[in-house]
Parts: C-alpha cells; structure tokens; sequence
C-alpha cells in the first residue's frame, strides 16, 4: 500500500526542477492549515495566489482534484515526512530475471518420451 500511494500521489509531484519540494511543502502546509489557502500562504511566507496556483498545479500532476484524494494524499504525504518511503519499483527485467527459466523444447519431448507418449506420436 506503502508503494502504491508512493507512485500514484507522490512520483507524479516530483516532475519539475526541485522534484516536488515546493509542492510537497505546500501540500503539507496547506492540510495542517486545515485547507486555508491564505494560513498556508501565511506560513509559506508567500501569497494566497502562489499557494492556490500550487495546488491547481499538484491537481494536474496527480491527475484529480485535491477533493478526491485528499485523504490517500495526505496519508502519502505523511508516510514520507516519517521517512517511511519505499524504494523504486521493481523493474521488469528483474522479475524476469528472478523467474525459473523455460525448459528447452527437446527437454520436454523426451518427458513425453520416457512417459510412453512415443505410442501416440506415431
């Protein structure tokens, strides 16, 4: 779970030159300002504006408005702030590298073989 919050909600803030600090920190001040705008702007030390054009841009990253997520968001948010962030996802070549190789056809002809398989062959 720890894994799918990560890549869902916090991956897709990390695009941008400071891989989602700002935004991250902004999100954060934002939930413990209660969803005021202008408590975040204040404890940021920025404008209202600056705070709300963060939040529209963290909406269009993620992909879905504040509103429908914010409880997963928060939870992401707060998961990584403990330090309890996962590492990166598995890649492809290292499942396949883990899974028992396929035996070679032959092999398999001579298990039908040595079953008596040979009889329906002919």
């Amino acid at each position: 779970m720890t894994t799918s919050l990560h890549e869902k909600y916090l991956l897709p803030l990390s695009a941008g030159p400071d891989g989602g600090q700002v935004l991250r920190a902004t999100l954060r001040t934002y939930f413990k300002a209660e969803r005021n705008s202008s408590a975040a702007a204040a404890a940021l030390g920025v404008t209202r504006q600056t705070v709300t054009s963060r939040l529209k841009m963290a909406e269009q990253r993620i992909g879905q408005p504040l509103g429908d997520c914010d409880i997963a968001l928060i939870a992401a948010l707060s998961l990584e702030e403990v330090g309890h962030v996962p590492g990166p996802p598995l890649s492809l070549h290292i499942l396949r590298a883990t899974r028992a190789p396929k035996p070679p056809r032959f092999a398999c002809m001579k298990i039908m073989l040595s079953c008596g398989a040979d009889e329906r062959l002919r």
